[in-house]
């Protein structure tokens, strides 16, 4: 599974002003690596959102998971 993403990401903040940051991002993604893309992807915004809270978003936030299965 490959998680490609934007800074808006891990720099998006909760209302006090901490930010997502990589380490809540790789907590969020855990042993997603046998789902669905679309799998990742939900479980990844719910988290951010979970965090984020009504905080407005300051940055474009933008991801792309990727899976790929050997023969």
């Amino acid at each position: 599974m490959l998680l490609l993403y934007t800074d808006g990401m891990v720099e998006a903040a909760d209302a006090s002003g901490a930010e997502f940051t990589v380490r809540r991002l790789l907590d969020a993604v855990g042993d997603l690596k046998e789902t669905a893309p679309v799998t990742c992807l939900r479980t990844v915004m719910r988290a951010l959102y979970e965090f984020t809270g009504s905080n407005a978003q300051q940055d474009d936030i933008t991801a792309i998971c990727i899976s790929a299965k050997g023969r």
